[in-house]
């Protein structure tokens, strides 16, 4: 006769990461589930029930990892290693290991969970989706970018089967592929990421016009990042005007293609053709512009940052004339907002023409391990965008990335200071120059 077992309530967090296409991962064959009662039904001895917590709680009784073990065991001896209650318990230990550093432990956890909820639940089988995210969380911890990519791929593949190809559901999936994909190139990994972004990024684009329409707010964010991607493509285009060394999509990331790095890939690589990183850039930023015109309950400061990226996008290619009338263009929408404080603040000071990845949240958890160091600088910007003057004020540790700053500050291009619809010279600008050793 079975004893009694003491359940461990765990909720399986919905964490989405997206990752590349392509990658290969072993299918595991899936079975018949035994027709026996669930945890649920398991654990209706009082003894045995816990309050209900939320992810974010999950710490306050992490602690117990023998526990979790004990129980694991306790349902191995009485209903098989491939038993589906185990999963719970295994994504609990996980996720206690995991709380205390454990990232390699939790991996295994992890691992033998998604294993056995393939064999109850099937290969293509939404179940999966939270345990896939823990182990890719675990991967990106310890930096095994291989791995991370292989569970990214499988992810996306299978919420693209049990979605369809065109369903609005697939949207959120597509949408972190895509940011996946730009944040491995932005630091250093290989270029077929950003051209598989880019073609991701296209099919959301499509999605949300079928569905919603083409003047559809929700359209903003994925043409911003059609012109991220042509802006990048444009870095890599001036930094590499060939391809010559092989190179591996797991590539570690790292440095960010601005940094002058050549990012080369295998010449057995299919890439798909594209045009101009320039007219495309151009032609998503103008969208976005005629997207707040249609959608005049948005923002207005939404509204004005469009503007100002296309200014900028001008800007950034030699185009200074049109780069002017859109910054104009701001600037008397903001004045018929009575918004003249704003203004000010966007166009008072010279700023970097580059445009920004705002979230790199998975760069930010693994920096947060390194040790900050700072470069302040002092230089001058001319009504052209180009610097001058440049001065190394401060930096600590000392003489560690002050020529690399130097370099940086004098190959970036920036937004002039504008005064009165005109740009002028700007003199003593400081910059701080945040980096990680």
């Amino acid at each position: 006769m079975n004893k009694r077992i003491k359940f461990i309530p765990v909720f399986l967090s919905l964490v989405f990461f997206a990752g590349p296409l392509g990658a290969s991962d072993p299918l595991i064959s899936s079975g018949e589930s035994p027709n026996i009662p669930n945890s649920q039904e398991l654990a209706k001895d009082e003894s045995a029930t816990l309050a209900t917590k939320t992810h974010s709680d999950m710490h306050e009784y992490h602690g117990s990892k023998e526990l979790y073990r004990q129980t694991i065991t306790e349902l191995e001896n009485n209903y098989g290693v491939y038993d589906n209650r185990l999963v719970e318990q295994l994504v609990g230990l996980g996720l206690a290991e995991k709380s205390q550093g454990e990232e390699v432990s939790a991996i295994g956890a992890f691992k033998r969970a998604f294993h056995i909820r393939r064999v109850n639940s099937g290969l293509y089988s939404l179940d999966q989706v939270s345990i896939l995210s823990h182990l890719i969380e675990s991967y990106v911890a310890i930096e095994d970018w291989r791995s991370a990519n292989d569970k990214q791929s499988l992810l996306y593949n299978i919420q693209q089967h049990s979605y369809g190809e065109g369903n609005p559901k697939l949207l959120a999936p597509i949408n972190n592929m895509v940011k996946w994909h730009l944040i491995a190139f932005h630091r250093g990994s290989s270029i077929l990421h950003l051209l598989r972004a880019m073609d991701l990024n296209k099919k959301a684009i499509a999605i949300i016009e079928k569905h919603y329409g083409v003047h559809d707010p929700r359209l903003n964010e994925t043409l911003y990042r059609q012109a991220l991607a042509s802006y990048y493509l444009s870095e890599h285009q001036n930094h590499s005007q060939q391809f010559s060394q092989p190179n591996s999509i797991s590539q570690p990331m790292g440095m960010s293609p601005a940094q002058g790095r050549t990012l080369p890939i295998s010449p057995s690589d299919n890439l798909p053709t594209y045009g101009s990183p320039y007219r495309d850039g151009k032609k998503a930023l103008l969208r976005r512009v005629n997207l707040f015109q249609s959608n005049p309950q948005l923002p207005v400061s939404d509204h004005v940052e469009a503007l100002v990226q296309l200014g900028d996008w001008y800007f950034l290619f030699d185009k200074k004339e049109s780069a002017m009338d859109v910054y104009t263009g701001a600037i008397e929408l903001l004045s018929g907002k009575d918004q003249e404080h704003l203004a000010k603040q966007i166009f008072d000071r010279p700023r970097a023409l580059n445009f920004a990845m705002p979230f790199d949240d998975i760069g930010a958890k693994l920096d947060k391990k390194k040790q900050k160091g700072f470069v302040r600088v002092k230089f001058t910007v001319t009504p052209g965008g180009r610097t001058q003057n440049i001065e190394i004020v401060e930096s600590s540790p000392p003489n560690v990335k002050d020529s690399q700053v130097y370099k940086s500050v004098k190959s970036t291009r920036y937004r002039p200071r504008i005064v009165e619809g005109k740009p002028v010279l700007a003199k003593g600008v400081m910059e701080k120059h945040i980096f990680d050793f």
